[in-house]
């Protein structure tokens, strides 16, 4: 993972105590143990360290201090930066010297040495002060181990900028890892837990937390649930990656429905683990539960309305059909009236009745596919719905495989749509087939008055229509029980706003 230096605050401007996570004690430990080797190898007996200026820069003293370090630095303001490093001594600058040494008090400082620490690519700049009171004789042969100290000093300064991007990386993984809604874990080869997020944690109460993290945790649970984690965590390690699903009573009291995937992985050192990852479906499968249960609630309720209900509205409708004709030489007009009135209301509870029972199974039955020769099904569909003498038919004469009973039933609703709404003195009714890599395409159409495009939707929707309801008619089943067929097999029905010249409906049924 790699994380932009700007979202670290590691950009130029910060403060060198954000950049490299330490404070000037600590950074003066750092450094230490490479400028008391230089000083030995110069004789000095101080070094004086200026570094980073431009972002609330720190000075120290290592070893020996002089008495006024302003002198130390009014003496870099004016040193040639072309030169990484310089030497002043009462034979090469003894102004110099005296000057510095008058400032400290007249201290006895017989040599200085500027060194500049620059590395622009990685924003560090500054310098060091060697001083003491005599140098080696031998300082002519060291301007290669001033340049291997100034890279050291700058690698040990990279080192621990590294060390603290590492270390945020380090916390941004885990709040990563804790604040996912799943449950994060990683095992050794002996199936030891070497990582585990928060809600992994979670599974244990708090009294056993404190023992997962280096543990298989295996003995918490039953001997058969047992085996099946260390197998399944040998064939991760085996064959790359172990997805499963299992029912887990975890040792917080818990039960719980987990999707595992455990994936194989070998660290740079060469150490095999496995990172799991737990989807939670309990509450999935609790509500799928409850889905099921409901749905065989209102199943019984469908029967009911089918079986009972339905039986005294027939019988209702037989009797008002006696009494209508036992009354129809009676002269009694208001009574005659009340009876219609009730009839053509009990007609239309029988058809409510059998059409939710119809809307609600449909789709229910799962058929295999079966060959349809479209021209024959249509016309025997606009026979069964007694369509009038004045519809015309353009159907393609294809065969295919389709189930035959739900596509039956589909088209079916469509063209009785297609009648129920005909404005025209002549209804055409055409069908067009296409076949694409997945799925059968077939496109219903007319010429009626068409669907306006704010009701491409509801028209879907159960009991909605654009035609007014007599006392005896159901309308609005049709094309939602079409709808619903079609997506039970994992298909669409839509009606294309594009065509013009009527309604165009289009339905794409999967081919398997």
């Amino acid at each position: 993972m790699k994380i932009s230096p700007e979202i670290l605050n590691l950009h130029q401007g910060v403060t060198w105590q954000k950049e490299y996570g330490s404070n000037e004690s600590q950074l003066k430990k750092l450094l230490m143990k490479p400028c008391v080797r230089m000083m030995d190898l110069l004789g000095a007996s101080g070094a004086y360290l200026n570094l980073f200026n431009d972002r609330d820069g720190v000075d120290f003293f290592i070893g020996e201090q002089v008495q006024n370090k302003a002198a130390l630095h009014s003496l870099w303001a004016n040193k040639d930066l072309s030169k990484r490093f310089e030497w002043f001594t009462p034979a090469s600058n003894n102004a110099l010297i005296e000057n510095v040494n008058l400032q400290c008090d007249g201290q006895d400082i017989g040599f200085v040495l500027f060194l500049l620490i620059s590395d622009i690519k990685n924003n560090i700049n500054g310098y060091f002060v060697f001083y003491g009171g005599q140098r080696r004789e031998n300082w002519e042969t060291l301007g290669s181990a001033l340049m291997m100290f100034e890279d050291a000093i700058i690698d040990k300064l990279l080192l621990q900028k590294n060390i603290r991007l590492n270390q945020d990386q380090k916390e941004l993984q885990i709040l990563i890892a804790d604040t996912q809604t799943h449950a994060i874990f990683a095992k050794d080869k002996d199936s030891k837990i070497v990582f585990a997020n928060d809600l992994f944690m979670s599974f244990y109460p708090p009294e056993m937390q404190n023992k997962v993290i280096g543990y298989t945790t295996a003995e918490d649970y039953e001997p058969q649930q047992r085996e099946l984690f260390l197998q399944d965590d040998q064939q991760a390690f085996k064959e790359g990656e172990k997805r499963v699903v299992e029912t887990i009573d975890f040792p917080s009291g818990e039960r719980r429905v987990l999707e595992t995937t455990k994936k194989h992985f070998v660290t740079r050192e060469g150490g095999d683990y496995i990172l799991g990852v737990s989807y939670d479906l309990t509450q999935k499968y609790e509500l799928i539960e409850l889905l099921e249960k409901k749905n065989a609630d209102l199943d019984k309720i469908a029967s009911l309305i089918a079986t009972d209900l339905r039986t005294p509205a027939l019988a209702m409708m037989k009797l008002l059909r006696w009494l209508k004709e036992d009354l129809a030489h009676v002269d009694l007009p208001d009574v005659h009236e009340h009876v219609e009135q009730l009839t053509q209301r009990t007609t239309r509870i029988n058809k409510l009745l059998g059409a939710l029972y119809n809307y609600w199974f449909a789709g229910r039955d799962k058929h295999r596919n079966g060959s349809v020769v479209l021209t024959t099904m249509s016309v025997d569909l606009l026979g069964d719905l007694q369509a009038p003498s004045n519809v015309r038919t353009t159907i393609d004469d294809v065969k295919f495989e389709i189930p035959l009973p739900p596509f039956q039933t589909v088209l079916k609703c469509i063209m009785c749509n297609a009648i129920e709404h005909s404005n025209t003195d002549e209804l055409t009714i055409g069908i067009d087939y296409h076949s694409e890599k997945d799925h059968h395409v077939i496109a219903l159409y007319d010429n009626g008055k068409g669907i306006a495009d704010e009701n491409a939707e509801q028209i879907f929707s159960l009991f909605y229509s654009t035609k007014e309801s007599n006392a005896s008619e159901v309308n609005g089943l049709g094309l939602a029980i079409a709808r619903k067929i079609v997506e039970s097999y994992q298909g669409s029905i839509s009606l294309d706003t594009n065509y013009s010249r009527g309604a165009k409906f289009v339905i794409k049924w999967p081919r398997h």
